[in-house]
């Protein structure tokens, strides 16, 4: 089998592909979180648009056989993905305002479809230059479908392995434009190759990340940004930590204050479980929470697990986390390290949901709970940060978590960020849900006799002492049902 320059195009024009394919719910991931609805809708687009492009290619070989037609399309595609960091946030505001169903659609056909059509019709042109004899057709279609494949496979290995840990995306979408105007140039004469050697130069001599982010990067599972913002007020720099779109913890760099709301409701887990010596943390995105322990239960212990190796890194060096005998990391899937470990906990703090966005399904289920009930004490603690709303079309989430729990804990306690007031009760917020294996119930009274000043106000203002309206149609959430993109999808 001979290779040429036509088989070399078709194998880095389908690279390409596979690239923004990947790249594409990465970059709406930040406005659209990472539902199904999210991939699916991406992936069907951006194959209707190759699909258009193969379409395209087969109807203009009818009547163009010269290479030019393909310089001119790479030169072009390498400009629109060159393009895509530029103008991505513009057309994502945007997309938001229309929902995330159509708002996926709406950014997927501006951004990714007009490079992908064009790097579509590139397959089947070059199949047909490349083909003199009627009977060589099939053989030659061989060929480049092989190609076209190769390109698939080598461009999702080497995206996953090697690029996404190691560079961010606009890195990475500015380096696959830069190739196809380096092909341009071997595939083209005259003012085109001049205009595109000027341009690949002027790219590479100019191009720098601008981001003003103290950190702005992507992991295997994670759009990572950390901030530092000045209060002019105090004059005190807070940085913060982004997951996506979700603010994951502030913290001061001028001290050691930590400001959360959500922190605040923490201190009730001393109220409902006394004497916590051992604690497991699952999910640790800014550590605020596992720092936050220690720093009222200095005499105890806490080990964390955190899938994401490269999120834990950033957290040592811009966050303050400091591992110890008493703080301890895990890279590791939660259900995994609990399958491996026969510890015992006297807490088990489950801190894995940024807000609304990027809820990892398989630690919402009735089968994780059941896990980690195995893993406490006889009187142990669950605490379970969820993003919900207690009535209204948002409130499903909260619903089936609490049905689920009732399955396993006798007794569940939430509180909320917000102050319980009636106006509060269909918006979307934060809230506690501390599920504990007594069965004995405190009621609000009893609560108020036994706590200290912070957890007075934590009680008062915070605790929702209602009954949560679970109805006969909340599902509870198991390994083989959670549906949570759609109960989410409209947050």
């Amino acid at each position: 089998m001979k290779i040429g320059i036509s088989e070399i195009v078709t194998f880095v024009t389908n690279m390409v592909v596979m690239v923004l394919l990947l790249m594409g719910p990465r970059i709406l991931a930040p406005y659209m979180g990472q539902y199904n609805f999210v991939w699916a809708g991406n992936l069907c687009i951006m194959l209707v648009s190759l699909g258009i492009g193969f379409l395209v290619g087969g109807r203009i070989s009818k009547r163009e056989t010269g290479h030019k037609l393909i310089s001119f399309i790479l030169f072009v595609a390498g400009l629109l993905i060159i393009l895509v960091p530029y103008i991505k946030d513009f057309i994502l505001v945007i997309a938001l305002k229309l929902g995330i169903k159509w708002g996926v659609g709406f950014a997927t056909v501006l951004l990714f479809s007009p490079a992908t059509v064009l790097l579509g019709i590139i397959t089947p042109y070059s199949i047909r230059l490349s083909t003199s004899a009627a009977e060589k057709c099939g053989e030659k279609s061989g060929i480049f479908l092989f190609f076209m494949i190769l390109g698939f496979v080598f461009s999702t290995f080497f995206v996953t392995f090697y690029l996404l840990p190691s560079f961010n995306i606009t890195t990475i979408l500015f380096s696959s434009g830069l190739l196809l105007l380096l092909f341009a140039i071997l595939e083209s004469a005259g003012i085109l190759k001049i205009s595109a050697s000027a341009l690949l130069l002027l790219f590479v001599f100019l191009y720098k990340d601008t981001s003003p982010f103290i950190v702005n990067t992507d992991s295997s599972y994670n759009h990572i940004i950390v901030t530092d913002t000045m209060d002019l007020i105090s004059g005190q720099t807070f940085r913060q930590l982004h997951l996506a779109n979700s603010i994951q913890g502030t913290i001061s760099v001028n001290s050691d204050s930590i400001f959360s709301t959500l922190n605040k409701l923490y201190v009730m887990d001393d109220l409902l479980k006394t004497d916590i010596i051992s604690a497991l943390s699952i999910g640790g995105g800014a550590f605020i929470q596992p720092i936050n322990f220690l720093q009222r239960h200095p005499k105890s212990r806490i080990k964390v697990v955190e899938i994401d190796r490269k999120l834990t890194d950033i957290a040592r060096k811009y966050l303050r986390l400091k591992e110890s005998q008493q703080l301890k990391v895990f890279t590791q899937d939660p259900r995994t390290f609990l399958k491996k470990t026969t510890e015992k906990f006297d807490a088990v703090y489950c801190n894995v949901f940024p807000q609304s966005l990027n809820i990892p399904f398989h630690l919402t289920t009735l089968e994780f709970y059941k896990q980690i009930s195995d893993h406490l004490v006889d009187d142990g603690l669950l605490v379970v940060k969820i993003f919900s709303s207690f009535s209204g079309k948002n409130s499903q989430f909260l619903k089936s978590t609490y049905k689920t729990l009732n399955e396993i804990y006798p007794q569940i306690y939430l509180f909320t960020t917000r102050p319980q007031r009636t106006e509060n009760e269909q918006i979307p917020q934060t809230m506690l849900l501390f599920a504990s294996k007594k069965a004995r119930h405190y009621a609000r009274r009893e609560l108020l006799q036994r706590a200290s000043p912070d957890q007075m106000e934590v009680v008062l203002v915070h605790q929702y002492d209602g009954k949560v309206p679970v109805d006969l149609d909340t599902k509870i959430l198991t390994d083989d049902f959670a549906p949570l993109d759609y109960y989410i999808s409209s947050f």
